[in-house]
């Protein structure tokens, strides 16, 4: 592998954070392709370089001494930093690309959020008409990838996305940030976007900032088919996201084998969401997810045009477990978990001086539980909360925490606690069965609530097959069960508490 310091061959005169000096971009794009002619190129970036994007080859290292090291992109060039040479949606394109340290400023505040197709064409392939007819502009873009390694980047000021990959497998990316320093508005900064079909994905230690997801894998929603499998997401830092992470499977493409966890920090409208997104009668294809060790904290919104859960999750899910996770002092009296809701809507918040401020085109948002004819229905099998613990004050009060809609194999419900602090009334309800919810085995066990109206309740039409609660206790609140309008196969309860402490 040949070796090339960048400052002996360009000047390397700008500057990470402010930009300036002399475009070498054709100097170190000449010492990239060298890949092509010998067993590959190990840049070492020792300054700061202007650039109009760079391609890179297989075989290909770029490193950067420290973080005051790395690019800057040129006004108005409406590239990313960098991609591969050989773009491929399908089948092989470039091959052991490696990303050591340094700093990416995408200049965001001097490029397009996208451009026509026909000015900077997408790779060649199948894809869905939002995709195939204009190119957004992302700080890094590479499709088509085996063997890559990112680690130790500071990625500042992205225009669109900040990473985006499609067809890859094996991909590290691990120890960066995200700087968003400068915020576009209104417009979406995403964080690492990834489409399939993708294979064997590991991202851990990553924390900055997002204008909207931070994460996002989206299989098919290039193309309406392709796979995610086995990603194992650990130990992210959420800087006041806007979004955190975000999974779209809209058709047949598989999401499987997903392991999240080791999450915490600061959002601003949604912590998680996993949904089919687009309305239609199709709820996508989703397999096992895990996320774990979970502790993400509220802090005010920046805008309504998405629903303000924690925790969003619908469509056809195999399996969803989720463990050990706190949630503590919500700024705003939101749902926490919404599942089995599979399609995105206009939240009631959303105002119409937002709807005008950010030009929101609202046919594009269905009716609030639209859903296309009975006989399309989705499907949760297993659903799993195994440790949770929210604690709260008058904010939640008249809220539901958690609301299940449709179709449930299997819905467990175990070693949660709730706590209600101050001089507040019970209200507010913990399990509620909204739309249609039908429970073949609803087990509820280990729960511990205080001052809510009720523990589990049921709206006419709501069908259970057998619902099974042991070690319940409600304190100071209304009654455990309010599910008189429900049709309830068999109960089997044990240790049911209802308890009202002296004032």
């Amino acid at each position: 592998m040949k070796k090339i310091i960048a400052s002996e061959i360009a000047v390397l005169d700008s500057n990470v954070h402010t930009g300036g000096g002399t475009d070498v971009t054709d100097k170190l794009q000449a010492a990239l392709d060298e890949a092509l002619s010998c067993d590959g190129v190990h840049l070492v970036v020792d300054g700061a370089a202007l650039v109009k994007g760079l391609k890179l080859h297989s075989n290909t290292i770029i490193e950067c001494i420290n973080d005051d090291c790395g690019f800057f992109m040129a006004d108005h060039t409406n590239r990313p930093i960098l991609t591969n040479a050989n773009w491929a949606l399908k089948g092989k394109g470039n091959k052991n690309i490696t990303i050591i340290g340094g700093t990416y400023n995408h200049n965001c505040t001097k490029q397009d959020h996208d451009v026509p197709a026909s000015q900077y064409p997408n790779p060649e392939g199948e894809m869905t008409p939002e995709y195939a007819a204009i190119h957004r502009i992302y700080l890094m873009e590479f499709y088509g990838i085996e063997n890559f390694k990112l680690s130790g980047v500071t990625f500042k000021n992205q225009r669109t996305y900040t990473f985006t990959m499609g067809n890859f497998k094996n991909v590290i990316i691990e120890n960066s940030s995200i700087d968003m320093a400068e915020h576009v508005h209104p417009s979406n900064q995403d964080g690492y976007h990834f489409f399939g079909p993708g294979q064997f994905l590991t991202m851990r230690n990553l924390r900055g900032c997002t204008g909207d997801d931070f994460i996002n894998l989206a299989p098919d929603e290039m193309d309406g088919k392709s796979p995610i499998t086995d990603v194992l997401i650990d130990g992210i830092f959420f800087d006041e996201v806007c979004q955190g992470i975000r999974m779209l499977s809209e058709k047949d493409g598989l999401l499987d084998r997903i392991t999240v966890r080791n999450v915490t920090g600061t959002y601003r409208m949604f912590g998680f969401s996993i949904i089919p997104f687009i309305t239609g009668n199709t709820f996508g294809n989703v397999g096992d997810l895990y996320f774990e060790n979970i502790d993400l904290r509220q802090i005010p919104e920046t805008y309504h045009y998405t629903p303000m859960q924690f925790f969003g999750a619908g469509g056809n899910i195999k399996s969803l477990t989720l463990k050990n996770v706190r949630f503590h002092n919500p700024v705003r009296g939101s749902l926490v978990f919404d599942i089995g809701r599979p399609f995105f809507f206009a939240p009631d918040e959303l105002t119409e001086d937002e709807i005008e401020e950010y030009n929101i085109d609202m046919s594009q948002y269905p009716v609030k539980d639209w859903m296309p004819d009975k006989q399309y229905r989705p499907t949760i099998g297993t659903f799993t909360i195994d440790g949770l613990t929210i604690d709260t004050d008058e904010v939640m009060n008249d809220k539901n925490y958690m609301e299940f809609r449709y179709n449930f194999d299997n819905l467990i419900l175990k070693n949660i606690h709730v706590f209600r602090k101050g001089d507040i009334p019970a209200s507010g309800i913990l399990f509620k069965l909204a739309n249609e919810a039908k429970i073949g085995n609803l087990i509820i066990e280990d729960v511990f609530a205080e001052k809510l109206g009720a523990v589990l309740s049921t709206d006419t039409g709501n069908e259970i097959g057998l619902l099974k609660v042991s070690n319940v206790t409600l304190k100071d609140g209304g009654k455990i069960f309010d599910t008189d309008d429900a049709s309830v196969g068999a109960t089997l309860t044990s240790d049911i508490n209802e308890v009202t402490t002296n004032k």
